[in-house]
């Protein structure tokens, strides 16, 4: 599980001081200029003293940023993230490292047992087709799309360039516990920062309301929304990787209630560790309000209980005396976790000093969440949806390229202010799967498809037995069905929780051993 090391805290630390940097630096702008340079800077070097850390750094930001723009840059009128600005400078790091190992020893950059063609060890007929779906879509936007539209569609895909860098650096054991050190670093202070914001929004804090309100929205790491009474939604898109945390806790503790009876589990420290992790990572979800994401949890937890069974039947043959206990400990495991999760939530917003908001019921809460119907949002997904179809249906095959548009009706408040009739005509829609048909087509689609299942196949053909596989497979199911109403998977914040699949279990012979 999470190891609390020295690099642990150092991140844990910096992600603190450049939060606190991008607080001060949308209050005095001269400042997040220069912490954007220093960022810069500092990951060129980085990258060339280690290109792992470098590598790092760009996932810490992809973990913690959402749509990146913690510190940004205008350059030539152009605002330059600070997403793109690391991605770019460890891409280019990369290249020149590539072609001076390449030079000099014909081999591998980080890898130098291997050559050239062994670079995705297995992968390559995956990525191939991938790519090749990727470049028509390109292609066919250019010529048939509007070129802007074209050019900001595709630009969210080149973040899988990223693979490169990251399938060099991972080569040992130690290198994968690096990177899942950083994560769940930074899902522990992004979790953090999400229940300071609930607690400072359902508070009598009204100083800080503003500017904190102005600078979540400025730098697009999420939303902060009033539900009810004193309650807030806290949103941020990256939440998506507190979710995959959340399956890495609850598979590890299963998997000890399985093994081990009830009183020893209960003694060990690793267990209420990740029990404490897993309620954190609960509340964080719930407190998200977001619906893909409690369907998707909801998914997770139906493919957490068929690794529990396939555990049961592997280690005690299905004998139902057993059967029914695990599952009973299980089943009462998870409902502890959600019920201690929600008083979490509670006692942040009822906290007594300063003197709380108030007024809402948290059960009305929840359940109004997730039974409404007439929400703008849920309205303009569903008034999209046929028109979406209708345009699919024009090329459902080749599709019709990254820039491809649809016009439709929309209910969204910000729309209704420019626009009082609703009309709204846009390239990017909240149905991903039916985002990617209609860019790259069934065929491109059915490609994209290909390249997810290969490591559950890998998976399943040759690691069975390893926690750490388990949960990312799980993971990556998870994402699948949250794509389908809210489009991740063409997006960098999933394509990089697609890296932290596809690596480990990639290179599974070479970092892990079989537990």
């Amino acid at each position: 599980m999470i190891k609390f090391n020295k690099l642990f805290i150092i991140t844990a630390a910096l992600i603190l001081l450049f939060e606190s940097l991008s607080f001060i630096g949308y209050m005095v702008p001269s400042v997040n200029t220069g912490v954007f340079i220093l960022l810069v800077v500092s990951t060129v070097a980085i990258s060339f003293y280690r290109l792992e850390y470098g590598v790092l750094i760009v996932l810490a930001e992809l973990f913690i940023g959402s749509k990146g723009y913690l510190f940004n840059h205008i350059l030539a009128g152009t605002n330059i993230s600070i997403r793109i600005a690391l991605w770019s400078v460890v891409m280019i790091c990369w290249s020149i490292l590539l072609i001076k190992n390449l030079y000099q020893t014909k081999r591998l950059l980080s890898a130098p047992e291997e050559k050239i063609k062994n670079l995705f060890a297995g992968a390559n007929k995956y990525y191939t087709f991938l790519f090749i779906a990727l470049a028509w879509g390109t292609i066919n936007g250019l010529i048939n799309n509007d070129l802007h539209y074209a050019f900001l569609d595709f630009k969210r895909w080149i973040y899988f360039l990223i693979f490169l860098p990251l399938f060099s650096v991972i080569k040992n054991k130690e290198n994968v516990q690096n990177l899942l050190t950083v994560f769940f670093a930074s899902i522990m202070m992004l979790s953090l920062k999400s229940f300071l914001l609930l607690f400072i929004f359902s508070h009598e804090m009204q100083g800080a309301v503003y500017d904190l309100y102005r600078w979540v929205r400025v730098t697009g790491v999420g939303e902060v929304t009033q539900i009810q009474g004193g309650f807030y939604r806290i949103f941020f898109q990256s939440h998506i990787f507190v979710l995959l945390g959340l399956i890495l806790a609850l598979v590890y503790l299963v998997k000890q209630i399985i093994d081990n009876q009830i009183r020893s589990v209960i003694k060990q420290r690793a267990f209420w560790q990740s029990l404490i992790l897993a309620v954190v990572f609960m509340s964080v979800t719930l407190l998200s309000f977001s619906r893909s994401f409690w369907v998707g949890l909801i998914g997770g937890f139906f493919f957490i209980y068929l690794f529990i069974m396939t555990e049961i039947y592997n280690t005690n043959g299905g004998e139902k005396k057993f059967f029914i206990k695990k599952i009973f400990e299980n089943s009462t495991l998870f409902l502890s976790i959600i019920f201690l999760s929600l008083l979490l939530i509670v006692a942040l917003v009822k906290f007594p000093y300063p003197k709380p908001l108030g007024g809402f019921d948290p059960t009305d809460v929840f359940s109004e969440r997730a039974t409404e119907t007439d929400e703008a949002a849920i309205g303009s997904r569903w008034a999209l949806l046929p028109k979406l179809w209708q345009e699919i249906k024009e090329a459902p095959f080749w599709g019709q390229g990254f820039g491809a548009t649809v016009t439709y009706q929309t209910l969204d408040p910000r729309v209704l202010e420019i626009n009082p009739d609703g009309k709204y005509t846009t390239y990017a829609f909240e149905w991903g799967w039916l985002d990617i048909w209609l860019k790259l087509g069934l065929i491109g689609t059915l490609a994209y498809l290909f390249f997810l299942f290969q490591p559950m196949y890998l998976f399943y053909k040759e690691k069975k037995q390893d926690l750490l596989a388990a949960s990312l497979i799980i993971g990556l199911f998870v994402i699948i069905i949250i794509n389908f109403f809210t489009p991740y998977l063409n997006h960098p914040l999933g394509i990089g929780f697609l890296g932290l699949v596809m690596v480990i279990i990639n290179k599974y012979d070479t970092v892990l051993q079989k537990s």
